[in-house]
Parts: C-alpha cells; sequence; structure tokens
C-alpha cells in the first residue's frame, strides 16, 4: 500500500494544537530523569549496538500510539521488525513505515523527514540512522537540523532521532547516551542450556537537557526485557 494511502488512515495530531509539554517515554525512571520528552522539539537517543536504543524507541512508540496519536518511521537501515514492536505494545495500525536501505543513503532519509515534518500531523516522527556511514552523516549540513527544528517548534510533534552518535548538536532539546551494563539471566543454571535472557540493565545518560537544573540527576539505571 502506498504511503500516502495509509497516512491517510491515519489519525493524526491537529497541527495548529500548540502544546508546551513533555511526554511519558513509557518508562517512569526515564521520565523522573528527564521529565518526559518535550513536544515541538529534537530528541536524540545514542548508544552503541545491543545498548538500549530500540526498546527505548519502542517504547517511545507504544506510549505515543496508545495517547491516540499517529507515528512514523523513516528506517534508514530497513530494520524495523513489527513482530518486535507488537511484543512492545504498539499499535501498527497507527504506525506509518518508511522503509529505506543504505543504498537510498542520507539524502532519502532526510527527504522523507523533510516532507512528513511540513505535512504535520503525526505526534513523533522518528528517525533511525543506526549503522548508517558515518561520512554520510558528517555530510548532513547543520542547518538541516535547524530548519527540522524551527518546522515543528509550533507543533506537538517530536523529532526522535536514533543512531550511535548525536548528530544535531545544539538544535536538540534533549540527548540521551545508553549503553548495556549487564545481561539478566532467568532459568536454572544446570543443564547450561537451561540458562535463557531474561533481559538486560541499561544506564542511560543525559547528555543534553534544555532544561535540567544543575546538580539534577544525570544518570539512571533501566532494566529491558529481552
Amino acid at each position: 500500500m502506498h504511503s500516502v494511502e495509509l497516512r491517510a488512515q491515519l489519525k493524526l495530531v491537529d497541527l495548529h494544537r500548540r502544546v508546551v509539554e513533555s511526554v511519558s517515554t513509557g518508562m517512569p525512571g526515564l521520565d523522573r530523569l528527564t521529565g518526559g520528552l518535550p513536544r515541538g522539539a529534537v530528541t536524540e537517543i545514542t548508544g552503541p549496538a545491543s545498548s538500549g536504543r530500540t526498546s527505548i524507541a519502542l517504547s517511545i512508540f507504544a506510549e505515543a500510539t496508545a495517547r491516540g496519536e499517529s507515528i512514523a518511521l523513516i528506517d534508514g537501515r530497513d530494520a524495523f521488525t513489527p513482530h518486535s514492536a507488537v511484543r512492545a505494545g504498539v499499535d501498527l495500525k497507527r504506525l506509518l513505515w518508511i522503509r529505506c536501505n543504505r543504498m537510498d543513503g542520507m539524502d532519502a532519509v532526510l527527504k522523507a523527514a523533510d516532507l512528513l515534518l511540513k505535512g504535520g500531523g503525526f505526534g513523533v516522527v522518528a528517525v533511525d540512522i543506526t549503522d548508517l556511514p558515518a561520512s554520510n552523516l558528517e555530510n548532513v549540513p547543520p542547518q538541516t537540523w535547524f530548519r527540522f527544528q524551527r518546522t515543528i517548534e509550533n507543533t506537538p510533534t517530536i523529532l526522535l532521532i536514533i543512531g550511535q552518535k548525536p548528530v544535531a548538536q545544539s538544535s536538540a532539546a534533549l540527548v540521551l547516551r545508553v549503553g548495556i551494563e549487564q545481561p539478566v539471566w532467568s532459568g536454572t543454571p544446570i543443564p547450561s542450556h537451561g540458562i535463557l535472557l531474561g533481559g538486560s540493565e541499561v544506564n542511560a545518560e543525559v547528555v543534553r537537557h534544555r532544561q535540567l537544573r544543575r546538580g539534577h540527576k544525570r544518570h539512571v539505571r533501566l532494566y529491558l526485557h529481552s
């Protein structure tokens, strides 16, 4: 089905409803650390492979669709798995999935983001640039991210960027860095094949927050189910 047809079926957020607020990530510990995700602003979730980025993003998607909002995911590496999203509680009927691949390059990702942000109506527009070549990301002019930020600043939309390293620079209102602390196992150690991965303990650090007060806690440990 074409993306235009899918978008027409989604329940979109009122572009003219300026909401100066933050919304839940679906993770109480992370909400206490950050105060939630600011609307009309850019948020980045960064970290290495298997650091918990995807689990946090799926929690954000699930929370948004539970609020009755529609979300758009620009999948720069064509790695999104709908089954995992459903397990996390995401309502796929409220998700517009833009599939890209590495051959499409960063230009295709940015063009899609530009169109979706200008069109408006989405509670969250997520851009997953994980594993795209570093050279592609470094060649994006800084003004591109500032332009995106200005496009959404008077709307309820959250622009969520997911990647290994921050790219939006000072245009981001919130930057989180996550990293796995240790796996959590369940089951019986004997025999060894009776041990199952139950989840992971992840450290989340606030790298940038426009409204974080001096002395405020900047780290939290989260438990993510496998």
